[in-house]
Parts: structure tokens; sequence; C-alpha cells
């Protein structure tokens, strides 16, 4: 073989391999908190809770004029402030809507439910989801305790569903899972690629057909505060992952901690992220209809898998 021939053998190898890499399903994942000396208190802060409405309203208008998704995630503190304190004066930024409805309605992203659980469960959550959003009955869990096994939360109250605590006659009863973690992420966070229906409490990342629940991984370290993108950039970086592979992945944003920069700095790189066409914007809710679509094969690929 000439020495163009081989140059141009080495060249369309390498067109398969690009065509070959598979996708990454991709959203923004946010997470108020219950005041605490991580967050301030939206429900008796009113000014806190109305400069930081208003930088959510900003990064919603950021994320969707890059066409990203992301899936909103709070508890029960932001909840009830948005019902005290989204008057109509207040509303008027946002379509005449509160936030949480506007997000939804106007800007097409996703509420989830997210609860520590110390004082509403989750499905007092949802409940004042449904009443303070007005939007359809969530189906995500916002993240849960996976570990250890023997945990306050117990994952695995959702297979049947649950009653509120604060809300009992209320009852809810959740079709996927998200954020396995551990006690304020001092253990072992649950980090892979992938989708599939965890078997029980003991067996979390083994696959199980019988299983109800399905859990969308949330791939490597990807968050604003620490790590930047750095597990999706491994991703896209990686060199020997699964053509056939069903691959998942969020950038974390803490809700509670937002700011002008925050903004700035989540736009460009937005931005750079968007250009990539590997990338699928899609939050959560839709990447399991996807999965399902494709024949709803598990698959799960953990940190130390995807390597550059």
């Amino acid at each position: 073989m000439s020495k163009l021939s081989s140059i141009a053998a080495a060249i369309a190898m390498a067109v398969v391999s690009l065509h070959a890499q598979p996708a990454l399903h991709l959203t923004i994942v946010s997470h108020n908190e219950e005041s605490s000396w991580r967050q301030n208190d939206y429900l008796n802060n009113q000014r806190f809770y109305l400069e930081n409405r208003e930088l959510v309203r900003q990064l919603a208008v950021a994320i969707k004029a890059k066409n990203a998704s992301w899936n909103f995630q709070s508890d029960w503190n932001f909840l009830l402030a948005v019902e005290k304190y989204d008057t109509p004066q207040v509303t008027a930024s946002t379509n005449n809507k509160n936030i949480l409805r506007w997000l939804v309605e106007d800007m097409g992203f996703e509420v989830n439910p997210h609860a520590h659980e110390s004082t509403y469960n989750y499905a007092d959550i949802a409940y004042l989801h449904e009443r303070v959003a007005r939007v359809a009955t969530p189906t995500v869990v916002g993240g849960f305790l996976y570990y250890p096994v023997e945990n306050p939360q117990g994952w695995e109250q959702h297979i049947n569903g649950t009653a509120g605590r604060k809300f009992p006659s209320y009852f809810w009863k959740p079709n996927i899972l998200w954020g396995a973690a551990t006690g304020n992420h001092q253990g072992a966070d649950e980090e892979s690629y992938g989708i599939w229906r965890p078997k029980d409490n003991a067996n979390f990342t083994t696959h199980s057909d019988a299983q109800r629940l399905i859990y969308i991984g949330s791939g490597c370290k990807s968050d604003f505060e620490e790590t930047g993108p750095a597990g999706i950039d491994a991703f896209l970086n990686a060199s020997n992952l699964d053509p056939n592979g069903f691959y998942t992945a969020n950038y974390m944003i803490n809700q509670g901690r937002l700011s002008a920069e925050t903004i700035t700095r989540v736009t460009a790189e937005l931005t750079r992220l968007s250009a990539n066409s590997r990338i699928i914007w899609s939050p959560l809710s839709q990447t399991v209809a996807q999965w399902q679509a494709n024949g709803a094969q598990p698959f799960r690929a953990p940190c130390a898998t995807v390597a550059p």
C-alpha cells in the first residue's frame, strides 16, 4: 500500500470511529434546599427570594436561548415562598405566572420534587408542586439516599408509592429515579452513565426487568461550583465508549448560590457544549421516553470505564 493510500485509509477509519461515537443525553439539574448554612431561607427572607427568583428567570432565558434543557428540582422551602411572594406585581416578569408554572409552560422545562424528608416527605413535595405550579403530577424523584443500604429515605418506598406526611390524603407514585447519593454527599455517590431498573436496596446497580422504577445515571462529576463540566468533557474525549451504549449525564447547579457570574459562566459553557453534535439536550422524562423508544435495553457505564 502506498503512503497516500495509507493516509487515506487512516482518515477513513477515523471518520468511521467518529461516526460510531455515541451521543450523550444531557440536562441541567438544579436544587434548592431547606434553609441551612448552605442556603438562606426563601420563605422567611423575601428579599433573598425575590433576588434569587430574578436570577432563576435570567438563567432560564439563557438556557432556553441555547436550546438546552433544565430539570428544576425544589424542596418545600422554595415552593412555599413561591406561593407566598409571587404576587401579580412580581409575576409581571414571567407572563403573569408564578416562576414554576412559567418555567414549565413558557420555557418548556421540567420541575421535579427534591425532598430531604426532614419535615415534608416526597409525596408532600409532589403535592406542593401540583398546588403551587398547577402543572401535571411530577414523575421524577429528584435525588435520594441510596447508600448505606439501610437509610432513612429507602428509595424502594416509591415502587408502590407513598402517602403524604403533611398531606395524608395525597398519594404519589413516581416512575423515575434520579440522583442516587449518600448523606451530605460524603460517601460514594452513584456516578454512572446510563439507565436501568435497580433490583433492590442491596443491589442498586443491578438491572432487573421485574422492577418498575427506572433510574437515570448522572454521569461523572459535572457541577458548576466544584468541577465544572468535567464529567461531560471526559465523555466527549473518551476513546473507549460502547457505540451502542445509552449514555446519560447532567450538569448540576446550586440554585441557592446563583449569581450574575453563574449565569455568565454557564452561558459560555452551554455555547461550547451545544455546538457539539454528540450532545442531545434531553430533560429526564424525555430521556426515559427516548430510551424506551430505542428498545429499553439496560445500560450502565461507571465513571472509571469512561477514560479519555
